[in-house]
């Protein structure tokens, strides 16, 4: 039976190991960096279990004022097409009702989740030339606050956050997604720093650091 828990500090060794079963080992985060996302954003972040058995998870965060930002998606292979994609959206939506918009980024090539944020009220609003570690760009995708509004009744979650009900229906999706808006990648960068005890840098990763940070499914 699949359910939904809060993703805390705690949690961060279950999401390490879902990263390595889900993605590429040049686009997983490292442990450092998990724990941190774990610890910042444990308020809108979930984890997906199979009878007790972690299969996905969403980390989300507000790194603006009045803005939400999707920071990573993924999902075990043979969970992918169930609605389950859309459940964690639906979730992390749902913790996230008093925000103004939401923003996330996704390969170029990830037509399956673009189809999905699409579903849910998402817009490409800018590309992101050479986001990822091995050159793929990114679109930048945002949903405004009155397509926020729809998709918390569609999740049905209203407008005060709650999480009865949560929305269902078809996400496909590959492996996963990433966070890290133009305004975010300072964000990433202050919380980085914060991390490493000052150092402004990542463990010989490129210069916006884990492949761009942002990743999607």
């Amino acid at each position: 039976m699949i359910s939904l828990a809060r993703c805390g500090e705690e949690d961060a060794g279950k999401v390490e190991e879902l990263e390595r079963l889900i993605f590429k080992p040049s686009e997983q985060y490292t442990m450092s960096f998990i724990a941190w996302l774990c610890r910042s954003c444990s308020r809108f972040s979930f984890i997906a279990y199979d009878d007790g058995r972690p299969v996905g998870y969403i980390i989300s965060c507000v790194d603006a004022p009045g803005q939400g930002h999707v920071v990573a998606v993924g999902l075990l292979r043979e969970y992918r097409g169930r609605g389950l994609g859309r459940q964690l959206m639906c979730a992390s939506m749902c913790s996230l009702s008093n925000v103004e918009r939401l923003v996330l980024e996704v390969r170029v090539s990830n037509e399956v989740a673009q189809s999905l944020y699409r579903s849910l009220g998402f817009h490409v609003a800018d590309q992101l030339k050479s986001y990822y570690s091995d050159g793929e760009d990114a679109y930048y995708m945002v949903m405004e606050d009155e397509a926020r509004r729809r998709a918390l009744k569609a999740c049905g979650c209203g407008e005060e956050g709650g999480l009865e009900g949560l929305g269902k229906g078809k996400d496909g999706g590959k492996e996963g997604s990433r966070v890290g808006s133009k305004e975010g990648r300072s964000w990433w960068r202050r919380g980085a720093r914060e991390e490493r005890g000052g150092e402004d840098e990542w463990e010989g990763e490129g210069d916006e650091g884990e492949g761009g940070v942002g990743r999607n499914i």
